[in-house]
């Protein structure tokens, strides 16, 4: 594992237009995007996160690829 993870994070307004993830975060705790297996219609979910991130362009993303 890397020692410096700023290539993880960037500020909200940054991240790549292309960019989907599985699931997003919000400042108030809530998880969007469902997780594990859950299907998704991804044409409503790549909707829904650009959305989601519009409305915090000043905050931090970062990004986690995770397994369970």
């Amino acid at each position: 594992m890397p020692d410096d993870i700023s290539r993880n994070m960037v500020l909200v307004r940054e991240v790549p237009a292309g960019f989907v993830p599985w699931a997003v975060l919000t400042p108030d705790g809530n998880w969007h995007g469902g997780g594990g297996d859950a299907e998704k219609d991804m044409g409503a979910w790549t909707a829904e996160q650009a959305n989601i991130l519009h409305k915090y362009p000043d905050y931090l993303a970062i990004s986690v690829h995770f397994h369970h």
